[in-house]
């Protein structure tokens, strides 16, 4: 089952105009949890519980701050919040804790039919990880990191790419 890489790029760019970090802290998200989440250092069992609200309250950060319901988001939209806030060493474990998604083209083309999700085919952890891979293998998520962490002054897991000068 392939995701679209655009899907996941137009994902980012919402990630990066969005402001999720203040609506994440507004929902209760410590320093603590923050940098554990976000941060090298691989994840324990015993941080499971805590690492799966942190990474829920990404996801649907602006919805839980409105008092909204939540909604099916597309598994291009998780992949692209592991790829920007989980570090590499935790990308794995994080696809693995968030479970199944369903892909964006398949929400689209049940249009107004949102019940409908629930008997679509489900993306995989091993297939979201595999969107991660190739996420994190494009320039433009570069470009939109950066952008994210200097408007916002926050550490994020994953790591800029090093300018290299081949002379």
């Amino acid at each position: 089952m392939k995701l679209s890489m655009s899907a996941a790029i137009g994902s980012m760019k919402l990630l990066l105009e969005s402001d999720i970090v203040e609506a994440v802290e507004a929902l209760g998200c410590n320093k603590k949890e923050w940098e554990m989440l976000t941060g090298n250092k691989p994840w324990t069992p015993q941080r499971r519980p805590t690492v799966t609200r942190t990474l829920q309250m990404l996801i649907y950060a602006q919805l839980d701050r409105m008092g909204l319901p939540r909604i099916p988001v597309p598994a291009e939209y998780a992949a692209s919040v592991i790829s920007v806030f989980v570090s590499s060493s935790n990308v794995l474990p994080a696809c693995a804790i968030l479970g199944t998604f369903v892909k964006g083209e398949d929400i689209i083309s049940q249009g107004q039919k949102i019940d409908a999700v629930e008997g679509m085919e489900k993306v995989k952890p091993e297939t979201l990880f595999a969107m991660c891979i190739e996420i994190t293998s494009g320039q433009p998520i570069d470009m939109l990191v950066k952008r994210f962490m200097e408007r916002t002054d926050k550490a994020i897991g994953y790591q800029l790419k090093e300018q290299t000068n081949a002379e």
